[in-house]
């Protein structure tokens, strides 16, 4: 999780400055994505081989993708550097940036959001020793908070609980929480994830997962959530103990679909991160998770394998951070957002499920350094926090029909 670097510089009543006059359809291989030196950015849209700026950012910018009423909604956020404020949060249309749905203030460092009905449910990462919350947002009430969980266990032992994700599928909500020390580098415990009822917000069960859990994403194909988790501390000097495990939705039942073995040889040293599923290819992002003294860059990576094997193939190779990353199910995509070292290396970059690269974007070209991303759909099927939903026919490349059979035949063997 990133850190905040900065309080919140806002102008006026607008939480962010627009663009007048903005306003486009969502094309294919389109999404939000925010660039910034931890002061200021922009707030943009890349659709096919095109940018446009919709907005000027500060600080340390999120951007989410949410459905309200079966239309996709961007929630842009900025938070107040793990204090006691509220983010400062903008709602848009992706079809009319220079009329901001909502501007308001909601949430504590805003990691992940999903809707359901008319409510939104937001995975609020900041905690202040004692609590942790998924909060319930009424989208019809200029997302009023109408309800939310605590998710401390009250078990000082494992460390305090923060809430990294949050996915909706076969109607319950699936909350994602790491728990850790307040040291540093930080002592990391095993983390869950949480089966809730979005009705009452009453917690159905929960499965327990390898510690320092990164980022989750669903594959509507195999029915189970997959879990990129470091397994300890960032930047160790020893071995990673990472992992990629899987969750079935409906038991919590828990197996491992990938480790640090199933890495090409020369990068066993690498830790997996960001994560995403698209058709029947799962594409995660590795950082090299070696002895790595600070503020020396580390090396990072993108891997792609069918969701059959986890027989990870090398697609990318990147000095410096990779901050973000996202999957487009839809169109069968893979977004990654390349911070870089700090030279104007850092680039936004797209991948197909052939794990070739499609387009990329440098910072010259982006106006600033990338800092998160997030797809945009032309069927306004996206989900929110990183939870890749289930693919439209119509998005499907000759490649991915193909990767889907041998799926398609295990499926109707059971």
């Amino acid at each position: 999780m990133r850190k905040g670097f900065g309080r919140v510089l806002w102008g006026a009543a607008a939480g962010i400055v627009l663009l007048a006059g903005c306003a486009f359809a969502v094309e294919a291989d389109s999404a939000v994505y925010a660039t910034s030196d931890f002061t200021t950015g922009r707030l943009g849209v890349a659709a096919g081989d095109a940018l446009t700026q919709v907005g000027t950012v500060a600080g340390d910018p999120g951007v989410l993708v949410f459905r309200k009423n079966g239309v996709e909604k961007v929630l842009y956020r900025e938070p107040v550097n793990y204090g006691a404020g509220e983010d400062t949060v903008t709602v848009f249309d992706p079809a009319n940036w220079s009329a901001p749905e909502a501007n308001l203030r909601m949430g504590h460092n805003i990691c992940g959001a999903v809707a359901s009905g008319q409510h939104l449910f937001c995975a609020n990462y900041y905690n202040d020793g004692t609590s942790s919350f998924l909060t319930k947002h009424d989208m019809n009430d200029q997302y009023k908070l109408v309800a939310s969980l605590d998710l401390d266990d009250k078990n000082a032992a494992n460390g305090s609980e923060y809430v990294k994700d949050v996915a909706l599928v076969d109607g319950a909500l699936f909350v994602l929480v790491e728990r850790r020390d307040g040291a540093w580098p930080p002592a990391f415990f095993p983390s869950s994830l949480v089966k809730v009822d979005p009705s009452a917000l009453t917690v159905q069960g929960s499965a327990e997962l390898n510690p320092n859990p990164s980022t989750m994403a669903y594959s509507s194909i195999t029915g189970k959530f997959y879990v990129a988790c470091v397994g300890g501390t960032r930047n160790a000097a020893t071995l990673p103990a990472t992992s990629i495990q899987t969750v079935v939705p409906s038991t919590l039942a828990v197996g491992t679909f990938a480790t640090a073995e199933n890495l090409p040889a020369s990068d066993r040293q690498y830790a997996f991160d960001q994560i995403g599923v698209a058709g029947g290819v799962l594409f995660v992002t590795g950082y090299f998770n070696g002895p790595v003294t600070w503020p020396a860059p580390n090396p990072c990576k993108v891997y792609s394998c069918t969701l059959l094997a986890p027989a990870m193939t090398e697609r990318g190779s990147f000095t410096g951070w990779i901050n973000d990353a996202a999957a487009d199910p839809e169109q069968g995509r893979f977004w990654v957002s390349h911070r870089g070292t700090g030279q104007a290396d850092g680039a936004l970059v797209l991948y197909g499920l052939s794990g070739s690269e499609v387009r990329r974007f440098d910072e010259a070209k982006l106006g600033g350094v990338p800092y998160a991303v997030a797809p945009l759909t032309r069927t306004g099927g996206g989900s929110g926090g990183g939870s890749g939903g289930g693919c439209s026919a119509a998005a499907f490349s000759p490649f991915a029909l193909f990767l889907l059979l041998p799926l398609l035949a295990l499926r109707w063997r059971r």
